[in-house]
């Protein structure tokens, strides 16, 4: 059931039609539905690119890069604590990279999403570990003291 052109009241200003609150009412429900799709579209988007972000991880040299920072770390903590990195640098560095796959839930670092790489950079920059230092110092202490 159309609208007839005696239903169509026109106003003084040009384009301006008169429709019946009927119809008025089915266009709203239309905008309505169309809005509410238009929404879990944009959800579903918002999911994939979730997705695809976990999906998509580092490549060869960012992972490279990282085992860099994890070295420079490891040397820096053996400074801090007095402890001489040519000894002890493979502990530290060991210990951050556990760290790092550990709160990242992954087994390797190529296996790091892109979108995790700013919070590995920032794990690797933060770690230090009191408990490591005192065992390497207690080595430390025991091999000077076997030697002597």
């Amino acid at each position: 059931m159309g609208v007839t052109a005696a239903e169509i009241v026109p106003h003084e200003e040009p384009g301006y039609v008169v429709i019946r609150q009927a119809d008025a009412a089915m266009f709203a429900r239309q905008v309505d539905c169309l809005v509410a799709a238009v929404g879990a579209m944009r959800q579903e988007v918002e999911a994939l690119k979730a997705e695809s972000a976990r999906r998509v991880t580092i490549n060869h040299q960012q992972a490279k890069g990282l085992a860099a920072r994890m070295r420079e770390r490891a040397e820096q903590l053996c400074i801090k604590h007095g402890l001489e990195p040519r000894a002890h640098a493979a502990a530290f560095r060991a210990a951050v990279k556990k760290a790092v796959l550990d709160d990242m839930g992954i087994e390797d670092l190529h296996d790091l999403p892109l979108s995790g790489l700013d919070a590995a950079r920032a794990r690797i920059d933060t770690w230090d570990s009191w408990t490591l230092a005192r065992k390497r110092k207690r080595i430390e202490e025991e091999r000077h003291g076997a030697a002597d």
